[in-house]
């Protein structure tokens, strides 16, 4: 006979919160969806993120094309079509503690042979912690820009320019109006190139980079206070179409250029907010949406009517997380970027519940919803088409592609190495009784073939009250595909659905509240879905007392 009292809850993997509590949040708040991603397809469901495998750039395949040295590290890199450029420190040999350009083509599987590179002129290698200012890249008529914080301002050693015609690079200051030091951000807008240095944007003559005619060609944007960086921004206005904006942003403003000196009356700069800005520089992604940010108020969007607002889900009030950005120790080491329909944004020495963690976060802009915390570490993130570009210090001068969706073909590893995911539910929401609640029965959706799930049971301290394994069945054969009939095997569809299984728990639930934590190794076709238990009312408190 049925259990008399019983309150059901649905849980789901939908996405990661601040909060330990889902009461006043949505459905499937989570804590963790640790290597967890959205699939596409089933909205209740939770997959592995697709693992990086073996870099696709190695440090040996570098440091062979630069000829001499190691190579330790990659400080900065870009895509651009089937290209990926760079800045790689070196150790030893004729370029010891000094980083040197390079150039790979992916479709070719080739190196572009660049000329001109001398230590003389190649900027110090940066340090890989503490406050910096990232080198930064920006294609300007036909040379591909380059900034770097180790370059001194002696002689011409202001920026790189690479001649993407000719594979040509040189160092040097603009002609004719020469910077005042070294810039710490380029950007195109309009074919002109633009320097920041201090409160200040310098810019070049159209299409040419390295000149500037005019003695004024600078804007002053606001108070002393320096620019982080440069994103371009296109604004639908009203009256106008679509303008191109320049984002000019700084650590607690965010400003705006539009028009062109070429275009008499026309080049102005303006402020969009005094109040929000960002020290994240390498977090500044330019998406369909507008341009994301970790900024001060956490993850922002400014989006495409010029609003600067908080990233949230269907235009809600609260982010779903700020704690992780907020409390990052050093923002300017934030990396992000954006590739297909996922913003990611990996955020090293940050505290959360007292921990200091580096954690990777992907928002998913069609869910509008976070997951997260991924496991893999890196310091630069780029975008090469529809995947990722990753480097980072810890794994040396080795680039990795990053697919922020699964397919036939992913593979489950990192850099070699196996990785777990974790689904972690927030609490389950109170039932507005003061009275403990006791688990009556559950089940789980899981999926994939003869993968064993951990499952347990946690109490509102985060102690274990029962926990069990479930292993979903093997991966059976489908029509046609050669065994003779009655020949033992299970014939079953190809596609991977997941089934619900009960939840064999091993001992009474009782608490003031649960939560729900599943581990499991990633697998292709391995699938998280909703959970769903009952419960009743004890009739008795099972609150913790006062010491």
């Amino acid at each position: 006979m049925p259990i008399v009292g019983q309150v059901a809850v649905k849980l789901k993997p939908a996405g990661i919160c601040d909060a330990f509590d889902s009461t006043e949040l949505f459905l499937g708040a989570s804590i963790k969806m640790s290597n967890l991603i959205f699939d596409q397809g089933n909205p209740e469901c939770g997959v592995p993120r697709p693992g990086v495998g073996v870099s696709v750039l190695t440090a040996a395949q570098i440091q062979t094309q630069i000829g001499s040295g190691t190579a330790t590290f990659i400080s900065g890199h870009i895509g651009i079509g089937t290209t990926v450029y760079g800045m790689v420190s070196m150790s030893g040999g004729t370029f010891n503690g000094l980083d040197v350009p390079f150039a790979y083509n992916f479709n070719t599987g080739t190196f572009l042979p660049i000329t001109g590179i001398a230590a003389g002129s190649s900027p110090l290698s940066p340090l890989t912690t503490g406050p910096w200012n990232p080198p930064t890249f920006a294609v300007i008529g036909i040379y591909l820009i380059v900034t770097h914080p180790g370059w001194n301002g002696v002689g011409a050693n202001f920026f790189g320019a690479l001649n993407l015609s000719t594979n040509a690079w040189t160092v040097q200051n603009l002609l004719t109006n020469a910077l005042p030091s070294p810039p710490i951000a380029v950007a195109n807008f309009n074919n002109r190139g633009y320097f920041a240095i201090g409160n200040q944007s310098f810019y070049s003559d159209s299409l040419n980079p390295l000149k500037a005619t005019n003695a004024g060609q600078v804007l002053t944007h606001g108070d002393n206070s320096p620019i982080v960086g440069y994103v371009g921004l296109p604004v639908t206005t009203s009256t106008g179409g679509v303008v191109q904006q320049l984002l000019v942003v700084k650590p607690a403003s965010i400003w705006f250029v539009t028009g062109d000196a070429a275009i008499a009356n026309t080049l102005a700069t303006n402020f969009l907010s005094t109040t929000l800005g960002c020290s994240a520089p390498r977090t500044l992604v330019q998406a369909p949406q507008g341009v994301y940010m970790i900024g001060t108020d956490g993850a922002m969007l400014v989006d495409q009517l010029g609003i600067v607002k908080k990233v949230t889900h269907r235009g809600s009030p609260e982010s779903d997380i700020r704690v992780p950005f907020v409390n990052a120790q050093v923002p300017s080491r934030l990396a992000g970027a954006f590739a297909s329909n996922i913003y990611r944004v990996f955020v090293p020495n940050t505290i959360i519940q007292g921990n200091t963690v580096n954690n990777d976060y992907w928002f998913d802009t069609i869910r509008e919803r976070w997951n997260g915390p991924h496991s893999f570490a890196y310091d630069c993130a780029s975008q090469l088409g529809s995947y990722f570009l990753l480097s980072g210090s810890a794994t040396g001068a080795n680039l990795f592609q990053s697919n922020p969706t699964p397919t036939a073909t992913s593979i489950y590893t990192d850099n070699g190495n196996a990785f777990n995911c974790e689904w972690q539910s927030a609490d389950f929401p109170k039932t507005g009784k003061p009275n403990g609640q006791e688990i009556v029965e559950s089940t789980q959706e899981l999926g994939g073939p003869s993968i064993p799930f951990n499952i347990a049971i946690l109490d509102d301290s985060g102690d274990v009250l029962s926990s069990c394994l479930i292993k979903t069945p093997a991966a059976g054969i489908t029509w046609d595909s050669g065994p003779l009939w009655d020949g033992g095997a299970k014939y079953a569809t190809s596609i991977t659905v997941p089934s619900t299984f009960t939840v064999p728990w091993t001992n009474p639930v009782v608490a003031p509240k649960f939560q729900i934590d599943i581990t499991a190794a990633a697998t292709a076709g391995m699938i998280i879905g909703a959970h769903m238990s009952k419960h009743k009312d004890t009739g008795y408190q099972v609150a913790q007392t006062s010491s």
